[in-house]
């Protein structure tokens, strides 16, 4: 790379541009500015780099991305998606690691460029869905970093990694942004489980976390993938994110960070200091929940600490149950029923009825578990398929797996995002099935060849006689 262009890549990522709201509603020509023949000469090379990236001769579309960026890095958002694509290749294709760091260096800079351009690049954005904020920018180049970092620079850390995800995602959280792509939800959900299996003691509650969080961006896209009135629309949005749900829960499993023990012996000295504190309870609330501890003595404390503190449908939950386990039913119905009652409005009723729905099945009152998903139906229509599919999930638990399986064609008729989970229950469902078949068959045969053997002693012994 030439002298001048690092010069220049460098100035712009430390200075921004300036003047950038004048770029609204510009031209490509009034974006790139300056003389006829210096505009003639940006959309040369613009023009060469899109259709060098179009036929994949990314050599070719390097040498002139560089003269764009340099020259004009607020004339077009292609040089910085595009541009992306294009490092990733050249730095594939590098024929030594030392090049590979070049181009690497080239593309944490390209994003730092396009950070300090961020306003005069959306200036120009007549819809607002087009603007791109500190956060979307920041979620990429976290993913393109913990991609190449690893073989591409000597200070790459997965400490540093986690930071970068940590700060991009806080950022899309508190400044706003688009929907963290599937692809870097991945990423971010795989950094954070190597990052617990440094220290595991350490990043044990940081993981449960992590791993909450992106559970819940996957069920918000595919919650927005039911509203979706295109189908094929929503359909991309379930093979997006599905498969990154089955990554986490996958990861989650494998790490072992779930042992019921170890987040017992974490939350109950924590719980006790924090019994005043309605933040940490609450979330303490929901990782024990999430967890299959919400049948623990710290569960039962950190819910009777928050409820006394600040009624919520989490700790009214928490309280019920325990109430149950005291067998104090009639109490504990009321308190379920006041769990639904502090939500603010129907849609939300829906959903705590099926928590609540949920919490009744672990303590095997299956038949009011059954009652709780016909409320949140009642409450809310959109939820039938949700229903169906924790109906199937409580009647598998029960061994009615024939039921079962009706169970999980109506969550997915009713709930184009349970396509995954029911088809994976299905097969949960099958392989049982299928154990206790060859169970079933050996114990046929076992039980056969003992009665011919009972039979062949008795006519010996018969013929004793």
């Amino acid at each position: 790379m030439n002298k001048k262009f690092l010069t220049g890549l460098f100035a712009m990522a430390l200075f921004g541009m300036s003047a950038s709201a004048q770029l609204e509603g510009t031209t490509l020509d009034q974006r790139i500015g300056g003389s006829e023949e210096h505009i003639k000469e940006v959309r040369g090379w613009l023009s060469l780099f899109q259709q060098a990236c179009e036929d994949k001769q990314w050599t070719e579309a390097y040498e002139n991305w560089k003269n764009v960026i340099e020259a004009s890095p607020v004339c077009n958002l292609g040089i910085y998606s595009k541009g992306a694509t294009m490092l990733s290749q050249l730095i594939t294709a590098a024929p030594d690691n030392a090049k590979k760091a070049e181009y690497f260096k080239e593309m944490m800079g390209m994003f730092d460029i396009r950070l300090k351009n961020l306003d005069a690049l959306n200036s120009w954005q007549t819809k607002e869905k087009n603007k791109t904020t500190e956060g979307d920018v920041k979620v990429i180049k976290s993913y393109w970093y913990s991609y190449y970092a690893p073989s591409c620079t000597n200070d790459y850390s997965i400490g540093k990694a986690y930071e970068m995800f940590s700060d991009a995602i806080e950022t899309v959280r508190t400044k706003g942004g688009k929907d963290v792509p599937a692809y870097a939800l991945d990423m971010y959900m795989r950094v954070s489980h190597a990052l617990y299996g440094v220290d595991n003691a350490k990043y044990r509650e940081q993981f449960l976390q992590d791993y909450l969080s992106c559970r819940e961006v996957c069920e918000i896209m595919l919650e927005q993938a039911k509203e979706e009135t295109d189908q094929a629309r929503a359909q991309k949005i379930v093979d997006q994110y599905d498969p990154v749900l089955q990554t986490c829960d996958g990861l989650f499993a494998q790490s072992g960070a779930g042992d019921r023990e170890q987040i017992i012996a974490i939350f109950t000295p924590k719980v006790e200091e924090n019994k005043t504190n309605i933040a940490y309870l609450k979330k303490a609330l929901t990782l024990m929940a999430e967890n299959n501890c919400d049948d623990t003595d710290c569960y039962y404390a950190a819910a009777e600490y928050a409820y006394q503190i600040e009624p919520t449908y989490e700790s009214a939950i928490g309280t019920a149950q325990k109430l149950s386990l005291d067998n104090k039913h009639s109490e504990a119905v009321e308190r379920f029923n006041k769990a639904i009652e502090l939500a603010s409005n129907d849609k939300t009723r829906g959903t705590i009825a099926l928590k609540v729905a949920t919490a009744m099945s672990k303590l095997k009152n299956y038949n009011e578990a059954y009652a709780y998903l016909d409320k949140a139906v009642g409450y809310n229509a959109d939820l039938k398929g949700r229903a169906a599919y924790q109906k199937a999930q409580y009647l598998t638990r029960q061994d009615k797996y024939d039921a079962a399986l009706e169970a999980c064609d109506a969550a997915e008729a009713a709930d184009i995002t349970l396509q995954g989970p029911a088809k994976r229950l299905r097969d949960q469902i099958a392989h049982v099935k299928a154990q206790i078949a060859n169970y079933n068959k050996q114990k046929a045969e076992y039980d056969a060849a003992k009665r011919k053997q009972q039979e062949e002693e008795d006519f010996w012994n018969k013929g004793k006689q």
